[in-house]
């Protein structure tokens, strides 16, 4: 016997709408229960869940959602009220991780001196607690 799960959120039709406007594939979890998040996206070779709620009324995560989110050890669960929330949340986690995956200053030793170093765009930093500053020249 399956169980019987609530309706999903009235502007949940309107939010798959815009993402997929915007390019992103859309899984549909409302129906699974357990506190489980709305949706499930796909964006920019990202994987992303939402948590649909009413911009009015019944807008509150509940008890067994706060349960699963606490329990969840993926991404984060992203709670969303309107088309522009969602698409902000999607264009915000493909921006961090634009920046993540783009080389950052790369810790060395400077091969003049043999200090601890920064080497960032071409040029060797000294590794300080205050503003890195350049070793040589």
């Amino acid at each position: 016997m399956r169980p019987t799960y609530s309706h999903p959120d009235h502007n949940q039709k309107d939010i798959i709408a815009a993402l997929k406007q915007i390019g992103a594939t859309v899984a549909d979890l409302s129906g699974a229960g357990g506190g489980c998040p709305d949706l499930l996206i796909g964006y920019q070779g990202l994987s992303l869940l939402l948590e649909v709620k009413n911009t009015e009324g019944r807008n509150r995560v509940d008890p067994k959602q706060v349960k699963f989110h606490a329990e969840w050890r993926g991404g984060p669960i992203h709670v969303v009220r309107s088309p522009q929330e969602a698409i902000d949340v999607c264009a915000g986690e493909a921006e961090k991780a634009e920046r993540q995956s783009q080389p950052s200053n790369v810790t060395t030793v400077c091969p003049l001196c043999k200090k601890p170093a920064i080497l960032a765009d071409g040029v060797y930093l000294l590794r300080n607690r205050e503003l890195p500053k350049p070793l040589h020249g």
